[in-house]
């Protein structure tokens, strides 16, 4: 009988941590006794029965300025509560992975590492799960992680990473894209349709590979990025700033005398008034209902006018891949779903025309009206009030981004009425293909990322001779092997600036020794030269011998400094502008000469610095959201080179430095991984519960 393998996920959000406990069946055990191709030619099928999960409010965040309380006050429930479900002996093999996001993004890096440090003191000494190494199971994951992970758990519960024939070109093997749409950020992730297309953006798609329980590797060419900044409520509250900036200086909106200056909100429902502050004044923000109007405001907060290194052009300058709605399948989850389904009832297949009357509706209402519809509950039952009041934005907002964003078509808009052709096509949309559809759960089992980082991990156990790892392999150009189990060294800047203040110190010394040797006369006499043999001759050329010494340290601690110089600047250059706490990246001496910026460049944000001829009057900047990098395990990877930290964002940040001369160092061979439960990117696959 094949045993079971158990593992735990903490999703640490900046609302709670909510824990997800998994189980699959042994893979070496399946491969010696299953005779099913159906089991053997998939990925680890993934069991989370009902109540395996259970969530703690309080982000762990708020444990910033009292570290030490982390244990008592926030993991112990959660622990024991794992520990009710997990067998007994099987806890000292069970792996716990706590992935911290948003929240923890925020904080201080001191602060931040000493609320990591104290989780993973309090796992080994309180606990009997499995952590081998506390980088390896303690992280915080970006936004790109998530949406990496997302797109596993989304394939694995839509049954696309079951019986996967490698010899079947990957442009026919089907898959669903994944959007996600938080407070803060919004991602996507999937893999181009069109063969051509996946030739053309190759250096643009990360290759995550899997393994089937047969052994054979599963390798999908996915394209994914994150926008941070894009989420629902910072967009709306970018909104609210620009109805506010954008009147004009001089001009008192005070109308009533009250000190308050009153203004009006297309995108609220009518009448509903809230009040702001900004640089001192407050605002009445009063709700017109205005939903045509409304578009036209939210669209420039996509910030389409950013352009692109090439096209396809999405929003805030970020290039991908074309995405061809006939053919791919997109599944939205958080807000996606939660505005589209308790608001406004229409969660699941998504049908522009219908979802535009609905939301001009709910907007053009009179406010009073929607709060006697909130009293007879005709909302979702757990929605507050609250919600209501960003809920027409939110709707327009997630509109926006997926018909001017991503660009899925509109049928019907803005070409007056529908054809008898159009018609039926709409009506066949519904069955046939559906390009986008918001979801909570599929086939009853949730869609959480946590699943996609169970899976990877599942999958990455399963025994094979072939010495492919698991995990996420960049485009061609950018050969690093990132782990996430894998502690990151020193930046290359920071290297750079200690080997210069070295040098500095070594040749003040060295500078020193000479002036004594050559210019004391106790040292002369006694020691260094006899003084009958200084003639002139003699004199003359050791002055010149100093000289020459003088100059050649010089000129070395000049090149040392520069390069600090240089490297420093430019980490600092790259530093993430909404997370300015998060360690530096390493600079861009790692690139190899013929390295493709294109490749290595982030997606959140867009980097010019290789059209800032063309474009001078934008300023060069980038997120930490995007870095090439290979993931895999210990056995296949030398132990040489940098080491970086894919999940938990500590990797060094590269760019393109190919066309500065005398820049270029090693670049640095694959990484060594640890040995046991690693974080790499690795897979698993999710099963319906059992009954």
């Amino acid at each position: 009988m094949v045993s079971d393998n158990y593992g735990i996920v903490v999703d640490s959000g900046s609302s709670g941590s909510r824990i997800q406990i998994y189980k699959w069946k042994d893979p070496a055990g399946l491969q010696n006794e299953s005779k099913d191709p159906a089991i053997l030619s998939s990925v680890p099928q993934i069991v989370q029965e009902d109540k395996w999960t259970y969530k703690i409010d309080k982000g762990l965040s708020t444990f910033a300025d009292h570290p030490e309380d982390v244990w008592e006050d926030h993991f112990e429930p959660l622990i024991k509560y794992a520990e009710q479900i997990v067998p007994e002996d099987k806890l000292a093999s069970t792996p716990i992975f706590v992935q911290a996001t948003a929240g923890m993004r925020l904080v201080p890096e001191k602060q931040r590492e000493k609320v990591l440090k104290n989780v993973c003191k309090a796992l080994k000494e309180e606990t009997h799960f499995q952590i081998d190494k506390c980088d390896d199971h303690v992280q915080v994951i970006d936004g790109e992680t998530e949406g990496l992970y997302g797109w596993i758990g989304l394939n694995y519960l839509k049954g696309k990473l079951n019986q996967y024939d490698p010899k079947v070109p990957i442009s026919d093997h089907d898959s669903y894209g994944f959007m996600d749409m938080g407070g803060a950020s919004t991602q996507i992730a999937f893999v181009p349709s069109n063969a051509v297309e996946l030739e053309q953006h190759k250096n643009d798609l990360y290759e995550v590979s899997l393994r089937n329980v047969n052994g054979e590797i599963q390798r999908w060419p996915v394209f994914v990025s994150t926008w941070l900044g894009f989420g629902a409520n910072e967009a709306r509250k970018r909104h609210l700033k620009n109805l506010i900036t954008a009147l004009p200086e001089g001009v008192n909106y005070d109308k009533d005398g009250d000190s308050t200056y009153d203004i009006f909100d297309p995108c609220s429902p009518k009448n509903m008034q809230i009040k702001q502050e900004l640089n001192g004044i407050t605002y009445e923000i009063t709700g017109l209902g205005d939903y045509k109007t409304c578009m036209k405001h939210v669209y420039p907060l996509l910030l389409k006018h950013l352009p692109c290194k090439e096209d396809p052009c999405l929003f805030n300058g970020v290039h991908a891949p074309t995405i061809d709605f006939e053919k791919d399948k997109f599944i939205g989850v958080s807000e996606y779903w939660y505005t589209a389904n308790d608001v406004f009832h229409m969660g699941g297949a998504y049908n522009f025309k219908k979802f535009e009357e609905r939301l001009k509706e709910f907007c053009e209402q009179d406010w009073e009206q929607i709060e006697l519809n909130f009293k007879n509950k005709q909302y979702g039952s757990n929605i507050p009030e609250a919600i209501l009041r960003d809920s027409c934005f939110k709707a327009s907002w997630v509109v926006n981004v997926l018909h001017e964003g991503f660009g899925l078509p509109r049928i019907g808009f803005e070409t007056g009425d529908l054809s008898e052709e159009e018609v039926e096509k709409l009506n066949k949309q519904d069955t046939e293909h559906i390009p986008f559809q918001s979801a909570n759960q599929i086939d009853g089992a949730d869609l959480s990322w946590t699943l996609g980082k169970i899976v990877l991990y599942a999958s990455s156990q399963v025994p094979s001779n072939d010495g492919v790892p698991v995990g996420v392999l960049p485009g061609e150009s950018a050969q690093t092997a990132i782990g996430s189990a894998v502690k990151p060294t020193p930046s290359v800047a920071a290297t750079d600036s200690l080997n210069g203040y070295f040098a500095m110190m070594v040749g003040v010394l060295l500078l020193a020794f000479l002036g004594y040797g050559f210019f004391t006369k106790k040292f002369t006499h006694s020691k260094f030269l006899p003084r009958k043999a200084l003639n002139g001759v003699q004199a003359s050329s050791i002055r010149r011998f100093q000289q020459q010494c003088s100059n050649k340290i010089s000129s070395k601690l000049k090149s040392f400094r520069h390069a600090s110089m240089v490297a420093d600047e430019e980490a600092t250059m790259y530093e993430d502008q909404l997370t300015p706490k998060l360690p530096k990246r390493a600079s861009s001496a790692s690139i190899p000469q013929n390295a493709n910026f294109h490749t290595l460049r982030t997606r959140s944000t867009l980097n010019l610095s290789d059209i800032q001829s063309e474009v001078p009057q934008f300023a060069r900047s980038t997120s930490a959201n995007s870095l090439p990098g290979k993931i895999g395990s210990s056995a296949q990877l030398d132990k040489q080179g940098l080491h970086f930290d894919f999940m938990s964002k500590k990797y060094n940040k590269y760019v393109n430095r190919s066309t500065s001369p005398n820049r270029g160092v090693p670049f640095p061979q694959a990484l060594g991984l640890s040995s046991g439960s690693q974080v790499e990117l690795k897979t698993s696959i999710k099963s319906k519960a059992s009954d």
